[in-house]
């Protein structure tokens, strides 16, 4: 079969050349939607010898210093952060996903001889991980990621960077093939035994990554007192409070944030305690028989507890 004829999922944009890259260094940024194969990209180059940063989330190869830079929307602290590591190696990356959210094309200009590696996969895949590990509904993560891949597009297309586009599906079908397209894109030469364990790490469901890549949520609604309705809820291993929604027979009726201190919740170990909620229902007007649910906001995962009827909770006790 004529090589040439195969579909290996790989699209390279040459950009603009610029002949002091390969003296000056380059930058790699290893970006594409959540959860569509952006960690296996950044460990295969991370295998391969990329420096990816100091500070990493090591089970999605995630630069947290970085992270936490393009989060604040701080310009001056990234160009500090950029001229410290241009300083300190030559080459040097990081991976985060969804890059145009924080960066606009017309941002690159920042990075020293900037290079970038997306990965693509199905969108009906990453909504579906994005149900299990995020808890969203599965339609509208569908509609989002085919929104969001077609905004990562237009990224790429207006950007005068060298660029590697990258099928994760692809991928998982010729692995050799990935590890030298994206390592070969990056200027790396693995010798054999990094080249033959970088392939190893093209693999679908990793379990370490299935283990530690859902978010994990716990909560209660637990009582009526006086109108007001107690109950708690956090991201185990966060301290950041959590927003909630309310339905009131099936309707979206506010959305508030669980940050009340509750000392039988530190005392239980959830996070710094501050994690409570008491809401007034008085506004609503909901008569004891309103069917009553609590979610994490925009998230289909709902409270121990929920959907129980209004006069129910007015018999139990809370905590304070």
């Amino acid at each position: 079969m004529d090589d040439a004829l195969v579909n290996m999922g790989c699209i390279v944009k040459p950009g603009v050349a610029n002949p002091k890259a390969a003296t000056e260094g380059r930058t790699y940024i290893v970006s594409g939607l959540a959860r569509s194969g952006t960690t296996m990209a950044a460990q295969v180059l991370r295998e391969a010898g990329l420096y990816l940063g100091k500070h990493l989330a090591e089970l999605v190869c995630e630069d947290r210093e970085m992270l936490a830079i393009l989060h604040a929307g701080r310009a001056e602290m990234l160009d500090r952060a950029i001229a410290a590591r241009n300083a300190e190696h030559r080459d040097w990356g990081f991976k985060i996903p969804n890059i145009h959210v924080f960066l606009r094309h017309t941002d690159l200009s920042r990075f020293r001889n900037p290079h970038l590696v997306f990965i693509f996969r199905d969108p009906l895949a990453v909504a579906a991980r994005n149900a299990i590990s995020e808890y969203f509904d599965q339609l509208t993560a569908l509609s989002d990621a085919v929104v969001a891949q077609n905004s990562i597009v237009a990224f790429v297309q207006n950007t005068d960077c060298p660029s590697l586009l990258m099928s994760y599906e692809k991928a998982l079908i010729f692995p050799d093939e990935f590890v030298d397209t994206l390592t070969g894109f990056c200027g790396l030469r693995p010798r054999a035994k990094a080249r033959r364990r970088a392939i190893d790490l093209v693999r679908p469901n990793p379990e370490s990554y299935l283990r530690g890549a859902r978010r994990h949520f716990a909560g209660s609604v637990d009582a009526l007192q006086e109108g007001v309705l107690h109950g708690w809820c956090c991201q185990l291993g966060e301290l950041e409070p959590v927003a909630l929604d309310l339905f009131l027979d099936g309707s979206k009726t506010t959305t508030f944030r669980a940050d009340r201190f509750r000392a039988d919740l530190i005392a239980a170990g959830f996070g710094n305690g501050n994690h409570g909620f008491s809401i007034d229902l008085g506004p609503f007007r909901a008569d004891p028989a309103v069917e009553v649910r609590v979610t994490v906001s925009g998230r289909t995962f709902e409270l121990d507890n929920s959907g129980r009827r209004l006069g129910d909770y007015m018999a139990r006790s809370v905590s304070a």
